[in-house]
């Protein structure tokens, strides 16, 4: 006949815990013999219960915990054990933070971060650039474009921590203008036409001039070359009169520019 005496010694792990909330605490069973045909009940502090054999359970709320655990044998034999003050769990903080202005951009790369974390006394900040801060609210102008994650680190009076992240998208950014009239007469003031403006990353430029019967005078792929006022900067000279111009690209994320208008050449 089978024998299912209940453990003379209920052991379990840890046989102590320490520890911030939340805390997931993996309650281990070590007791012999036992298996899934005993009855068992844990009682966490908490209000929550378990009846499996080597439980997980999430303490959510400060403070010190006391243990009950339950065996029923098979056949109705019963035992328990008490791990009084077995769990402390400490308060944390919780971290959180905002940040101005929302749209960043390599114009506009200062931000300044606000923190918004709770119950904190200590304040870490990882830019994602590998600069740091330890102020409470920084102001930080970021070297370059791209996409960091930004991490704000806070320590609670109890050393518990708390870690927030959020993406800062410092957007490169594009501007390009192009003047209305050039005099090229070779006395060195407005003698070319050519855009200006921020163009880091951009590709597949292409700058196109044409005469008012629709035929084209000028291109070019550069953005660093202008027109002469010549056919294609090498022919005869242009007439005087209005031209129709087109720039087009593509920025540094694959998004399409395109400038349309008229220049006045003016000898």
């Amino acid at each position: 006949m089978p024998y299912f005496p209940v453990p003379a010694l209920i052991v379990i792990a840890p046989s102590s815990f320490r520890g911030c909330t939340p805390a997931d605490i993996l309650f281990e069973n070590l007791s012999y013999p036992i298996d899934e045909t005993y009855s068992i009940k844990w009682r966490f502090g908490d209000g929550k219960e378990s009846n499996a054999i080597s439980p997980l359970h999430q303490y959510v709320d400060p403070g010190i915990y006391t243990v009950d655990l339950e065996l029923i044998s098979p056949i109705g034999c019963k035992t328990d054990t008490t791990f009084k003050n077995l769990i402390t769990i400490f308060e944390a903080p919780k971290s959180d933070f905002t940040y101005s202005p929302e749209e960043v951009s390599n114009l506009y790369p200062k931000v300044q971060f606000q923190e918004a974390s709770e119950r904190a006394i200590g304040w870490f900040w990882d830019f994602g650039t590998g600069a740091t801060s330890r102020e409470l609210n920084p102001v930080y102008s970021f070297p370059d474009t791209g996409r960091f994650e930004v991490k704000l680190f806070v320590t609670h009076p109890s050393g518990c921590m708390d870690t927030s992240s959020q993406i800062v998208d410092v957007k490169p950014l594009v501007t390009y203008f192009l003047p209305n009239a050039f005099t090229p007469n070779e006395d060195s003031v407005n003698d070319v036409f050519q855009g200006v403006g921020i163009l880091p990353g951009i590709r597949n430029f292409q700058f196109q001039i044409w005469n008012r019967w629709g035929e084209m005078v000028f291109q070019t792929d550069d953005p660093q070359v202008g027109w002469n006022g010549r056919k294609f900067n090498k022919g005869q000279e242009a007439p005087p009169g209005v031209y129709v111009t087109l720039v087009a690209f593509q920025g540094p994320r694959g998004d399409s520019h395109e400038y349309k208008g008229f220049v006045t050449l003016v000898r």
